[in-house]
């Protein structure tokens, strides 16, 4: 069954999508054999045709059916390509199996749902969060895809991967993970154009297992963006714990990577592993701080790309020009 909606019903604050029986090519042949010739738009909704071998399971492991990228993300890798339908309004998800695809969104998505997957899609929002995933969903892969203008953070939650996904233009941060997160081969930059913020490519202040892997996270200083840090696992509303960040490239912020007890007596974050990183050099005061008496974070392999070196493991009093 094709979903029809017309432009008043566009113009709703929340959408509801509901998964199809039809396959991808049936729901847009007959969407398009049965199309108005009025004002009214068509919304192709169809079920998840992703399988099982397709899907990255997320279960805070370091293995994937995805490897860690070898091309740095940027302009030409991440994001969606071809045309892409337009539609106006936030959506909401509510069906388990959803999959919105190929669109072009001028609005926000909520996902309320298990097994979604977002698609080659572009959404300029000016909410709060470009994608907000419910904690109690599961299983959810945003791939392919842009996020631009919300105020907050471009996705928030859990239970999701992110994958050749393009973050840009934050009013604060690009990614707000808790439990059970994939991000990778995704580029987040431009972060923290609202006044006042403390920008981070991905802020984790409480939850486990997860991984960000082969990711561009780039934040130099630019007039009219804040940058605090690429990334900071603090624990500030709970304990963290089964943090990997690996075969990423870093650049940029106060400093690139915090891992910090926050004193709010959730202890440090533990069993967290830097691993593996290129570091740039635009760094205000070093590339790896860990903070914490009880501190558990395993720092190898890292290198500083201006010069080459290998970043040590004693890290908490470097700067970005001497801590080789």
């Amino acid at each position: 069954m094709k979903q029809l909606y017309s432009s008043k019903m566009m113009m709703a604050t929340a959408l509801s999508v509901f998964a199809s029986t039809l396959s991808a090519s049936e729901q847009v042949k007959n969407a398009k054999d049965a199309a108005p010739e009025n004002d009214e738009q068509l919304l192709y909704m169809v079920p998840a045709i992703v399988s099982a071998k397709q899907r990255t399971p997320i279960d805070g492991s370091s293995t994937s059916a995805v490897p860690i990228s070898q091309s740095k993300p940027g302009p030409e890798n991440t994001g969606p390509a071809g045309v892409l339908t337009p539609h106006d309004g936030t959506i909401k998800v509510t069906e388990n199996g959803a999959l919105i695809e190929n669109l072009s969104i001028q609005g926000c998505i909520q996902i309320e749902a298990s097994d979604v997957t977002i698609r080659n899609v572009r959404i300029d929002c000016s909410g709060l969060y470009a994608i907000r995933v419910d904690d109690d969903v599961s299983n959810v892969l945003v791939e392919d895809t842009e996020m631009f203008n919300m105020t907050s953070s471009g996705v928030l939650g859990s239970n999701f991967t992110l994958r050749r996904v393009n973050i840009h233009d934050s009013g604060g941060d690009a990614v707000k993970p808790s439990r059970n997160v994939l991000i990778e081969q995704s580029w987040f930059h431009r972060l923290g154009s609202k006044v006042g913020s403390h920008s981070d490519g991905v802020q984790m202040v409480s939850g486990g297992n997860v991984i960000v892997r082969g990711n561009n996270i780039d934040m130099p200083p630019l007039t009219g963006f804040t940058n605090s840090q690429c990334l900071i696992i603090q624990t500030n509303f709970g304990p963290i714990d089964n943090v990997r960040i690996e075969g990423n490239w870093l650049n940029g912020g106060g400093w690139c990577v915090q891992v910090n007890d926050k004193g709010q007596g959730f202890g440090s974050p533990t069993n967290v592993t830097i691993k593996n990183n290129r570091f740039g050099g635009d760094c205000a005061f070093g590339t790896i701080l860990v903070r914490g008496e009880d501190a558990d974070t395993k720092v190898e392999g890292n290198i500083f790309e201006p010069t080459g070196g290998v970043i040590g493991t004693d890290v908490s009093t470097s700067t970005c020009r001497n801590d080789l």
